[in-house]
C-alpha cells in the first residue's frame, strides 16, 4: 500500500464519519418536523377549525392553538439532502472496499471486542449489588471495613 493509498483511505474514513454525523442530524431534524405533521393531523381530527399557519389570524372563537410555521413543514429539501448523503456514504464505502477496507466489518469487530471486554471475569462480578454490599469486586475478596 502506497502513501497515496493511505492518505486516500484516511480522507475517505474522515468523510465517512462526517457523513454519518450529517445523516444523523438530518434524521433528527426529520423527526422534529414529523412532530409538526403529527400536531397538524391531531388538530385536523379533533378541531380542524383551530389550525392556523404562519401569521394567519383567527377569530377569537377559533383561537387557542399557536400558528404552525410553514417552514417546519418543508421536508422536500431535507429529504433530498438526506438521500444524497446516504448515496455519498455508499460510494465512500465502495471506494474503501476497492482499497481493501471494510468499515462495517471493522466496526463490528470493535463492538465484539468491547462486548468480550465487558464480559471478562476481571471486569464482571456475579451479582453486582450483593458483591458491592459484601465488598467483593471481580476476583478480589476484600475484608469489610468498619467505620
Amino acid at each position: 500500500m502506497t502513501t497515496k493509498d493511505t492518505l486516500r483511505i484516511g480522507s475517505l474514513v474522515v468523510e465517512h464519519d462526517d457523513l454519518e454525523k450529517e445523516i444523523g442530524s438530518l434524521r433528527a431534524e426529520a423527526s422534529r418536523r414529523a412532530l409538526t405533521f403529527e400536531r397538524i393531523g391531531r388538530l385536523l381530527v379533533v378541531a380542524p377549525e383551530r389550525v392556523a399557519f404562519g401569521r394567519q389570524l383567527l377569530d377569537s372563537d377559533f383561537a387557542g392553538e399557536s400558528p404552525i410555521e410553514r417552514g417546519s413543514m418543508d421536508v422536500d429539501s431535507l429529504l433530498e439532502d438526506l438521500r444524497s448523503k446516504i448515496l455519498r456514504k455508499k460510494k465512500v464505502l465502495q471506494q474503501l472496499a476497492e482499497l481493501g477496507i471494510d468499515l462495517e466489518q471493522s466496526e463490528n469487530e470493535m463492538l465484539r471486542r468491547k462486548s468480550r471486554e465487558l464480559r471478562h471475569p476481571a471486569t464482571v462480578s456475579s451479582g453486582a449489588a450483593s458483591d458491592r454490599e459484601n465488598g467483593r469486586i471481580g476476583f478480589v475478596n476484600r475484608p469489610r471495613q468498619n467505620k
